[in-house]
């Protein structure tokens, strides 16, 4: 599984994508296309992360189970 902590880097960076693509007077808008691609880039490892997390876990349970019918 991955750590809790690369999960919340990605969100923390993809929260602040987000800022910097809500002001409009940032200087940093010339670099909205490739902010945008990097937020998407952050979404897309975020869900990625959360799905192998989700199948591990439900892994572990039917792996759990398995073993809780054949004691």
């Amino acid at each position: 599984m991955h750590t809790l902590d690369s999960k919340q880097y990605l969100r923390e960076l993809i929260d602040h994508y987000d800022l910097i693509l809500s002001n409009e007077d940032s200087p940093l808008n010339i670099y909205s296309n490739i902010i945008k691609e990097e937020k998407y880039r952050c979404l897309h490892r975020l869900r990625k992360i959360r799905e192998a997390d989700l199948e591990g876990m439900i892994m572990g349970n039917v792996s759990a189970f398995q073993s809780h019918i054949t004691s």
